[in-house]
């Protein structure tokens, strides 16, 4: 079941339950929303991925957040300093954008929120742009490209029907079929450097050490965030590996801390065993909503960003609505 299902499908029974309630039944009382961003202006990176919260959505969600749930970092959830008996949250954001230094961690020291950010080393300073913003940028550049027969003095004009067609590539452009960019900016008569220049999305190497400095968590996404059931064992290890020891070179985090790309779907008890003992990961996060590994200190996570915008209340809800009827459909 997808998180959007999720929401829609526990829709009519969310008013009848409390989260105060909801979070009774959790084995383990953490639940873990994560974000990529926040702003307050389009950003044409996401744009064509989800939708952005916006600074006083986000500032909503902290609020019913921190009615419900006691704040704590990974460092407390790491050296197990969590009671069983008192709902917490662990807040984190993915893919190491911008805002997570302008927008974001100013919002959470005013309100004493700690959290994590976990960046993909490659990207830091726009050395490189992961391909899923790449594919949305060129989208929206082609929806706001002047058509063919326009009296615009544009440079690059195109008919409708081949901007829909190079959309529609674009759209179903994955990590084994990204070289479907190079065509499209070869079309367009664009470059990478080109596009990179326009606008920067990812966090400083500078702004990573105050955030660092700030007390916030600093982890790891992988390398170039690969979905990793796409890529084989070893590469998956390399990701982890790489990325930690490219951390390392900036700051010395207290423990390594992974959360997987996309989805920890598809990856084995095996493997995930092998990113402990070979990769030196000391906490892993997946993105399935609510629960913990058996034997390792794996933890999913909730995605706060959608194709429409949900309050918090609703997408926690709804999880912790979702976990409460697995479980009764495992104990049947």
């Amino acid at each position: 079941m997808t998180h959007l299902q999720k929401i829609y499908n526990t829709a009519l029974l969310r008013p009848f339950y409390s989260t105060q309630g909801l979070v009774k039944n959790l084995k383990y009382p953490l639940v873990s929303p994560f974000y990529h961003t926040v702003s307050d202006i389009l950003l044409p990176h996401i744009s064509s991925l989800y939708k952005v919260k916006s600074t006083p959505q986000f500032i909503s969600d902290l609020d019913f957040l921190l009615q419900h749930f006691e704040p704590v970092s990974i460092d407390q959830v790491v050296n197990h300093e969590l009671k069983p008996d008192k709902p917490y949250m662990m807040l984190s954001f993915d893919d190491g954008l911008k805002e997570c230094y302008s927008v974001i961690a100013p919002i959470l020291k005013s309100k004493g929120i700690p959290a994590a950010f976990f960046i993909n080393p490659a990207f830091i300073d726009d050395a490189e742009w992961f391909f899923r913003y790449e594919v949305s940028w060129l989208i929206h550049e082609l929806k706001t490209l002047p058509p063919a027969d326009s009296s615009s003095c544009s440079v690059i004009k195109m008919h409708e029907q081949e901007s829909m067609r190079l959309q529609d590539t674009l759209k179903n452009t994955t990590w084994e079929t990204r070289d479907n960019i190079d065509v499209v900016l070869k079309k367009l008569n664009l470059s990478r450097e080109y596009i990179r220049r326009q606008t920067r999305i990812y966090l400083t190497k500078k702004e990573l050490i105050k955030l660092h400095q700030d007390d916030f968590h600093i982890g790891v996404h992988s390398m170039h965030h690969p979905l990793f059931s796409d890529i084989n064992n070893e590469e998956q290890i390399k990701e982890v590996k790489d990325s930690f020891d490219a951390l390392h070179n900036i700051i010395q985090p207290k423990c390594n801390s992974f959360a997987f790309p996309f989805t920890d779907d598809g990856v084995s008890s095996k493997q995930l065993k092998n990113l402990y003992n070979e990769a030196t990961a000391d906490i892993t996060f997946g993105t399935s909503g609510i629960g913990k590994d058996v034997e390792l200190p794996h933890y999913q996570r909730i995605p706060m960003e959608h194709n429409k915008i949900f309050s918090a209340e609703k997408i926690v809800k709804s999880e912790l609505l979702a976990y409460k009827m697995k479980k009764l459909v495992n104990k049947a």
